[in-house]
């Protein structure tokens, strides 16, 4: 497959300043998140191969400066102690322009080589610390489609916040006023959101050893299997004739969410496959939940920060016995998070909690053993960033967002099935491919 040549890096500045920040106050929760980076991908078909690549970009180039105007933090630079974004001169933004030989059909084909193939179009920004927040890179293609690959620091940014900021900059570049978008708000600036005693997450990990021998993988679960696997749980469960054992007319907490059912299955096929290759199974799962709709006083859609709290959920061995009981078990686990609504204290009290806990499971066993990180980017619009030719054909957020065993959910196109990036050590993943064979799950 050729390889992308960059073209060209040029900095982008923001169209207008703005005069009321002189600087932005991170929430809590940004304040101990280490600089580094994570990227997301757009690609593009040219469906009618009529617009000129050379007049796109310099769409989105323009309009990238627009909306910096309002996303206008994005621009600056964070402060020493790390609680802050100064803005004294705003250095501006990396927009990379590259070219690549190949079809996008092709590129999308070579499922073998998709892991490796998505890194080469991330922008310049890496993985490591550096003061550029954001950085974008347009990969043309000799078919005329494009990507769009973003990596964003996630000192400030989180899924949701990359959904709005996607959308917004979308809507510019299509010919929305920047007058006609509903501001973001910082979660920074907002009140009540405080907290004391919270540890950095950096220093959480640091000094941990990460296993040197992990492998990714991409897992697809079209929608049509993912509602055969729920009423295959729920007949087991209910005897196949929508009662209990004892009569019961429901033994269930809530029908399983798409989600539910396929992170169950996909933790259960890790845990064979750890016990078959030698390895202990993963004794926890972690699961991210945005607490943005969780919280009494509700944040908005296009709240931009970090607001997630990460729930650990112990997994027995009776738990593993079968879907239906593991799917009982984090049922019952998230029942306080999504009927309870916290005070925004309350909130930020779990988060610090929650991360002195991460730093136990994490000393006691390390990455490999102990944990399993999962991230859903599930029910975010990101296949509704369309900057005026159509919605992206595929979208790819982070490979993976933890360090050690992880997985990575998101939307299928057409929003009915779920994709995910497995992250494993490699004698773990040729067993587990061979666990989800039998659940339906294809490995394109």
């Amino acid at each position: 497959m050729a390889a992308a040549h960059t073209s060209s890096i040029e900095t982008i500045k923001p169209a207008a300043t703005s005069a009321q920040f002189s600087h932005l106050r991170l929430s809590p929760i940004d304040s101990v998140f280490h600089h580094s980076y994570f990227h997301s991908i757009f690609f593009y078909n040219n469906h009618d191969g009529t617009f000129s690549n050379t007049r796109l970009i310099q769409t989105l180039k323009h309009s990238f400066s627009k909306i910096l105007s309002v996303y206008y933090p994005l621009a600056g630079t964070f402060s020493a102690s790390g609680t802050t974004v100064e803005f004294p001169e705003p250095p501006g933004l990396l927009f990379e322009e590259a070219r690549n030989n190949s079809c996008l059909n092709d590129i999308l084909a070579d499922h073998g080589n998709l892991v490796n193939t998505i890194r080469g179009f991330y922008p310049e920004t890496g993985d490591g610390v550096c003061a550029v927040m954001v950085g974008v890179k347009v990969t043309e293609f000799e078919c005329g489609g494009i990507a769009i690959a973003v990596g964003f620091s996630h000192k400030l940014m989180d899924a949701s916040s990359v959904g709005a900021f996607m959308g917004d900059w979308a809507r510019v570049a299509k010919g929305g006023e920047i007058s006609e978008l509903k501001a973001p708000v910082f979660i920074g600036e907002c009140g009540g959101i405080v907290a004391t005693d919270v540890p950095l997450v950096f220093d959480v990990v640091s000094g941990l050893s990460v296993p040197q021998s992990l492998v990714t993988r991409r897992f697809v679960f079209g929608g049509d299997e993912i509602d055969r696997l729920i009423r295959s749980v729920m007949a087991e469960e209910r005897g196949g004739d929508g009662c209990g054992d004892d009569g019961s007319e429901d033994v269930w907490l809530r029908r399983p969410t798409r989600i539910e059912v396929v992170v169950c299955v996909l933790y259960k096929c890790i845990a064979d496959a750890s016990v078959k290759s030698g390895i202990p199974r993963p004794k926890t799962l972690s699961m991210m939940m945005n607490m943005r709709k969780r919280i009494t006083t509700q944040l908005p859609d296009n709240s931009i920060g970090n607001f997630a709290l990460q729930h650990f959920i112990p997994i027995s061995e009776t738990d593993c016995s079968s879907l239906p009981s593991l799917l009982r078990t984090l049922q019952s686990s998230m029942i306080l998070i999504n009927e309870t609504l916290l005070s925004a204290s309350e909130c930020m009290d779990r988060f610090s909690f929650g991360l002195k806990e991460l730093a136990k499971k994490l000393n006691s066993e390390g990455f490999d053993t102990e944990l399993l990180s999962t991230t859903s980017w599930c029910r975010f619009p990101f296949y509704d960033v369309d900057f005026g030719w159509g919605r992206p054909r595929w979208f790819s957020p982070p490979l993976r967002l933890a360090p050690g065993n992880g997985i990575v959910l998101w939307d299928t196109s057409d929003r009915r099935g779920i994709e995910v990036w497995v992250t494993l050590k490699e004698q773990v993943m040729a067993k587990f491919e061979c666990e989800l064979v039998s659940f339906g799950a294809s490995s394109p």
